[in-house]
């Protein structure tokens, strides 16, 4: 959990170094957080790999495995589509703000504002779905020991 905890302040870190005079600021946009999560965890609870997903974190969270090698493929396998919807739903989120773009056209003043959010939407999907490898890493490693051990 820990090196959870420092990855993010080192993004976040990047970021505020990276962003210039704007500062940290220009990274925050609630309605791409919310594009980005909301129709992943939909789309994931439409699967009915919603709970697969919650042992996941259950099972990266706990010192010691106790699920069996099924229970952890389906983790396992909950995590990898998770990643795969939070990059999609980052795209459809570019491409929302792509057709604000061009509503903008005649008022050149929203068309680089509405690039903005809409590249920070792919930005949050992206960067969420990397934060899950490390999560996915580990369940692998228990499936590895589980099965070694039977």
């Amino acid at each position: 959990m820990i090196m959870y905890i420092l990855a993010l302040l080192v993004v976040l870190a990047v970021a505020f170094v990276g962003s210039g005079s704007n500062g940290f600021a220009a990274f925050i946009d609630i309605p791409s957080v919310l594009v980005s999560l909301v129709l992943s965890g939909a789309l994931l609870g439409v699967s009915g790999l919603w709970k697969d997903f919650l042992r996941a974190l259950k099972a990266v969270l706990s010192k010691e495995n106790i699920y069996t090698s099924a229970e952890l493929k389906k983790s396992i396998l909950a995590v990898k589509l998770t990643q795969q919807l939070l990059i999609w739903s980052g795209f459809f989120g570019t491409l929302i703000g792509v057709v604000a773009m061009f509503h903008y056209m005649s008022d050149p003043t929203n068309v680089l504002p509405a690039l903005g959010v809409s590249l920070l939407t792919l930005l949050y999907g992206t960067l969420f779905a990397l934060f899950l490898h490390p999560m996915r890493f580990r369940l692998e490693s228990h499936l590895v020991d589980e099965e070694e051990a039977s």
